[in-house]
């Protein structure tokens, strides 16, 4: 700092150390400058949204695919009873398996329903965003044509 005061680049300086410092300002921006709008972040949200219904669609087919697997093995020639006397017969857990399976497939179709309506939501949140990008750009063509003094004669 100087005597006198902070000539304009330093202050411009200071100023955007402390942007970066506070992790807010007068707007989000992105490293290199472009500001970050409302329908940006909204798609990124979406775009959360809706691979986190995805991850959890997979987890749920993951998990019912493992405990088909777990009857299979309860019909294969180890299938007896557990080694202490008090122990559910195989038969037994295979019912139970059975439940959670049918309780697991109407999860999971619920779970691709959220995974349809995200998806639908999301394309419907991108398509927003590409009408905003090509109004942009329209707009900026028009304002450089009048300027060149190449706008529609009237």
């Amino acid at each position: 700092m100087k005597a006198g005061g902070w000539s304009s680049d330093e202050a411009r300086g200071y100023q955007q150390k402390k942007t970066m410092r506070s992790g807010h300002s007068w707007g989000r921006r992105l490293l290199w400058g472009a500001s970050v709008t409302a329908i940006d972040q909204m798609a990124r949200v979406y775009r959360w949204a809706c691979s986190e219904k995805r991850r959890t669609l997979e987890d749920l087919l993951r998990l019912a695919e493992r405990l088909r697997a777990d009857i299979g093995r309860l019909t294969g020639p180890s299938a007896m009873t557990t080694g202490d006397g008090g122990g559910q017969s195989a038969d037994e857990r295979r019912e139970r398996l059975v439940r959670s399976i049918a309780g697991l497939e109407t999860t999971i179709e619920r779970a691709r329903e959220e995974v349809a309506v995200a998806e639908a939501e999301l394309a419907r949140v991108e398509q927003m965003k590409q009408g905003r990008e090509t109004a942009d750009k329209t707009s900026t063509q028009r304002r450089n044509e009048r300027a060149a003094g190449l706008g529609r004669q009237r």
